[in-house]
This record gives structure tokens, sequence and C-alpha cells, in this order.
């Protein structure tokens, strides 16, 4: 979903007045973080619903550019039925970035209002909230829907240092347009050793991370 049209699907970036990154409703209700772990459930609601909407714009622009009977293909993080998004690690990790830039905040290298205004744009539903979305829509049919689960155990420090150039690599664009170039290097040096600390990549968790393949059929007119 992260090269989904930024300048259109603001829950992959963008700066419209409905963005994550600018709504001051959610703003209000948990200053001090950038994601929904932990905060009031109108966050957690005012997230999922600007995911439908994003979805419904998604699907219906994808829907005029397939003929009829034409497939499409998605691969898109879920949280997994049944486990907290204080135990998921898809959405840990965002909640880890936001820990680093409040103990950035503390030693007065970032400033705590620009913490307070930005909300990571990043929303990962349940395969049933998705497969509901979808059907919702009506634009397409569900040919095949199944997980992906990968293991995220960090064995060594080869895989650690990958996975987190993959972290930094998708959402350093996010961060330095919020904040500015100057912080880049300091709080991905200060993520990555919260992130090698957190116990959420353990053995306990390897599989706690779902990935749903979803195959659509645009229906015919």
């Amino acid at each position: 979903m992260a090269d989904i049209s930024a300048a259109s699907y603001p829950t992959v970036g963008g700066d419209g007045p409905y963005s994550y990154a600018h709504n001051s409703s959610f703003q209000l209700l948990y200053q001090g973080r950038i994601y929904y772990i932990g905060a009031p459930s109108e966050v957690f609601e005012a997230y999922s619903a600007q995911f439908a909407k994003d979805m419904e714009s998604f699907l219906n622009s994808r829907a005029q550019e397939l003929v009829n009977g034409g497939l499409m293909a998605l691969i898109i993080p879920c949280r997994p039925v049944g486990i907290p998004p204080s135990q998921c690690p898809i959405i840990v990790i965002i909640d880890l970035l936001g820990a680093t830039l409040m103990d950035m905040v503390n030693m007065g290298l970032v400033s705590k209002d620009k913490v307070d205004s930005f909300n990571f744009p990043r929303y990962n539903p349940t395969p049933q909230e998705l497969r509901s979305l979808i059907d919702r829509n009506g634009c397409f049919s569900i040919e095949k829907m199944e997980p992906l689960v990968r293991k995220t155990g960090l064995e060594n420090e080869s895989k650690n240092q990958n996975h987190i150039l993959h972290l930094r690599a998708a959402w350093e664009g996010q961060i330095k347009g919020h904040f500015g170039s100057e912080i880049i290097d300091e709080l991905f040096d200060r993520y990555k050793k919260k992130l090698l600390e957190s116990p959420i990549f353990s053995q306990s968790n390897k599989n706690q991370v779902q990935e749903m393949f979803v195959l659509l059929k645009h229906k015919m007119a």
C-alpha cells in the first residue's frame, strides 16, 4: 500500500484536509504520541474511518482503469485477529519511533509541538475489515484472499541492519517532510537501538505479522 499515489490517498502520507498528518482532532486527543497505541478509542476510530475512505477511493480509481473481468493483485499488511495492537510488531515498531522522538524532545533536540502535530499515516486493518471494505465498495469480487505469514525474528546482525534500513527507506521522506532533514540520522540511530532492545521481535512474536494476498476481479458493468 505504501506506493499508492500519495497525492490522492492521505493514509500514505498525503497532506489533504482529512489526512492523518493534519487532522487536529487527532492531535488534541493524543499529544506526545504519533500513533494510536495507547490513545483514546476516538483516535483509533478516526484512523479506521480514514482508511475506509481511502480504500474506497483507491478501489474506485482502479475500477476505472481495469477492463471488465480484469484482475488486480494486492499484498496488504494486516493485524492478525485476536492479537491486540500492543502486541502486533507492525504496529509497535511505529509506536517505538514515537518513543524515540519523545526521547529527543526530552533532550531538547526536537520540538514537542512538532511531535504533537505529527500523526503517522498508516493503518493496518484486520482481514475481516479489509474484506468488508472490498465487499462494500462493490466494484470487485474477491477471487482469493489468503494470509502470507512471515517470521519477524531478527536472528543475526545482518538481518537487524537490513530490517532497519528497510524501515528508514519507507519512512524517511514522511519524517523529513515534517521534522526537517537535520534530525534524520540521529533519529534513526536512536531508533535502531530502541528496536534492538525491544522484545517485539522475539521468537514468541515471530508469526504475529500477517500480510494478506488479495486477488480481485473487476465486476462486469
